[in-house]
């Protein structure tokens, strides 16, 4: 394999990589951003009037 395929693999394999890893922190993200808008309604429910 030449030098310059080997970098070419090498940068792609590292984009993919990335490009996981990102996905995977984005999704953990967006959960917990769940979480804590769900905590935050029941934190806050009693404090609201009871209908």
């Amino acid at each position: 394999m030449t030098p310059v395929g080997g970098l070419l693999l090498k940068k792609l394999l590292s984009v993919i990589v990335v490009g996981a890893v990102a996905k995977v922190v984005r999704d953990k993200m967006a959960s917990r951003s769940d979480n804590e808008a769900a905590l935050w309604a029941e934190a806050t429910a009693p404090v609201t009037p009871a209908h």
